[in-house]
């Protein structure tokens, strides 16, 4: 059986390392390994770019809190079973599997015992190769198809690729970089898949006061920020434009999620 997911980002890459070894993801497990194909496709020069970047760079990778009751919009009850089965304990377990120890903050955020995000980015890249995963980057799927038997993958370069199952791990619309743009939803639509109303999930604060913010740009402080009803105490980040950081981003969460109900 072949496997094809599309995008190499952390859902994709862990999805094909668990598909290779799922007795790492799942204590009722008891198979080693799989004879599974799996191939990994990446549209970008590498894979896990995103990741080297979350956290400023350290890249919390769990959170002694995780659990669906943190979840905003309308998908909180879908993450039970992924969650139930890769709790906070299973997270660890498997970095420490890896060779990653962790180091957890107040707050509740767990990091690479490093604080640096390329820690966690290497090790899986090293441990998707060695667990078979055939990775492929710079290879763009344009259209998606099914067969009477599994999907046909078409490449921007003309190449054709059959699978049994397709994932579809691309994440939102907006890529890493400028102008950079995902067409998952394109693929999802073109094998008859339907979608919601899509909207922004979190987005930074730009103010007319801007002169103001530019001014102490690059300052992080904790702060409570209050709004329609909510009021959060997190990370408020300057910026030349307004305000970001941690708590701006939860903030703007449910507010878009508000909005677009």
């Amino acid at each position: 059986m072949r496997v094809v997911i599309i995008g190499g980002g952390a859902a994709g890459v862990c999805a094909a390392g668990f598909l290779r070894r799922p007795d790492l993801y799942s204590e009722a497990s008891q198979i080693a390994s799989s004879d599974i194909e799996v191939v990994l496709l990446e549209k970008g020069d590498a894979i896990l770019r995103k990741l080297r970047a979350t956290g400023n760079g350290r890249c919390n990778f769990t959170n002694v809190h995780v659990s669906a009751a943190h979840y905003t919009g309308n998908s909180a009850a879908k993450t039970v079973p992924a969650l139930s089965r890769f709790s906070f304990r299973r997270a660890v377990e498997f970095f420490s599997h890896l060779g990653i120890p962790h180091t957890t903050m107040e707050s509740g955020m767990t990091y690479p015992a490093t604080l640096r995000a390329d820690t966690v980015a290497d090790r899986l890249t090293e441990w998707v190769r060695d667990a078979g995963v055939s990775v492929r980057t710079a290879c763009s799927v344009e259209a998606l198809a099914r067969r009477e038997k599994g999907f046909v993958l078409t490449l921007a370069s003309g190449e054709t690729i059959t699978a049994d199952a397709v994932l579809l791990a691309t994440g939102g619309s907006y890529g890493i970089g400028k102008k950079e743009w995902s067409n998952g939803y394109t693929l999802a639509k073109q094998v008859g898949h339907s979608l919601t109303r899509l909207h922004p999930g979190i987005v930074p604060l730009a103010m007319q006061e801007s002169d103001r913010t530019a001014k102490l740009s690059g300052i992080k402080v904790k702060a409570q920020v209050t709004t329609q009803e909510q009021c959060i105490t997190d990370d408020v980040l300057f910026t030349e434009y307004g305000l970001s950081g941690i708590g701006i981003l939860r903030v703007s969460n449910r507010i878009l999620n508000a909005i677009n109900d």
